[in-house]
């Protein structure tokens, strides 16, 4: 019987560095195919055929701009996986953003592979802790432009157990949480980790030949630096050129600001911030860990000082979010990257 290994992230759970890495050795012969898409990126591909069109993000549209290039994929993708992967019989997918799909879509996932011939299945999560996936969470509001509005600690809510029920509701015993968190994760790696659940699954010794570090965090400096910009800018605007610039922005700010300091700072939520965080999923984490036996050590950043009350703006603003650096650097390095030219015509 064919087997089929799907990821579905969560958000902020290691799902790209895992992606690059299967597509870094989908040549190798490791036991199983990664079931990918010949030129688009494969987590968007299943985005777009599961989620409707005006729920997909900015990173998505911007590889399928129309509804019109959403059907091509939709239509395409099932089709022209036989020809691609004629001897897929132990086979790997992966997308993050097939968890947060409502239930009528895991069901019509599941229509779609049984009619590719795959009848055994596994279905894995990874679960990071709430006050670390927020400060990620943040990190990814500001890469491509202002979506801070999104990360208000008030009403945001990471629903892990709503998209749990729902994959087991369709895939009933097929379901599998792990802890994204380096002391549970086999070597403290999410790609070594979830190659040992291929392994377990498939019956096979499934090793990554190539390990792809991706999507590392940011710098405290490089998250003011993009909020401090992109606040000023319509993005919706931009021309296809500045685009091109925007995709790769933050990295260029990252290079910019390891160049310029000798130990750049990382990102502390406020106390405050972290404990609000914290308390709007205990309850969830307490039900995680009961069916799950997955758990997690109290955040750091629940001992800290405490500080004066909270209050937000609406929309809240970084600083009142995260620790800010000094002033005079943030302005030290915003002055370097007007001198750059950044967003000049090329």
């Amino acid at each position: 019987m064919r087997r089929l290994f799907v990821h579905i992230g969560s958000h902020k759970a290691g799902s790209t560095a895992l992606q690059d890495s299967l597509l870094a050795n989908r040549d190798s012969d490791a036991g199983f195919r990664y079931l990918h898409h010949p030129r688009l990126c494969t987590h968007s591909v299943l985005a777009a055929m599961y989620k409707p069109f005006e729920a997909l993000d900015h990173t998505i549209r911007l590889q399928m701009p129309d509804q019109a290039a959403v059907e091509t994929v939709r239509r395409n993708f099932w089709q022209r996986i036989p020809a691609l992967f004629p001897d897929a019989d132990n086979a790997v997918l992966s997308s993050e953003y097939l968890s947060a799909i409502d239930p009528a879509a895991v069901r019509r996932f599941r229509d779609d592979i049984e009619a590719m011939g795959f009848g055994r299945f596994r279905i894995l999560l990874y679960v990071r802790e709430a006050t670390a996936r927020y400060a990620s969470g943040l990190q990814q509001a500001v890469k491509f432009h202002n979506d801070l509005p999104r990360m208000d600690p008030r009403s945001l809510h990471f629903n892990f157990r709503e998209q749990i029920e729902t994959w087991e509701s369709v895939f009933p015993g097929d379901v599998e949480v792990r802890a994204f968190d380096r002391a549970q994760l086999s070597e403290g790696c999410v790609v070594v980790d979830a190659y040992r659940r291929f392994s377990e699954f498939f019956g096979i010794d499934a090793q990554p030949a190539k390990r792809v570090d991706s999507n590392r965090s940011m710098s405290l400096e490089t998250l003011f630096c993009l909020y401090n910009l992109y606040r000023h800018l319509d993005t919706t605007q931009f021309s296809p050129g500045q685009v091109r610039i925007q995709s790769g922005l933050h990295k260029q700010i990252e290079m910019l600001v390891q160049s310029s300091m000798p130990t750049p700072s990382r990102i502390v939520l406020r106390p405050a911030v972290a404990r609000m965080v914290y308390e709007r999923h205990r309850a969830d984490y307490d039900w995680l860990e009961k069916s799950y036996g997955v758990c997690f050590p109290e955040p750091a950043a629940l001992n800290a000082a405490v500080e004066a009350p909270l209050r937000l703006s609406d929309p809240p603003s970084l600083p009142e979010l995260v620790l800010p650096p000094e002033g005079r650097v943030l302005i030290q390095l915003l002055g370097k990257i007007a001198a750059d030219g950044l967003f000049h015509a090329r």
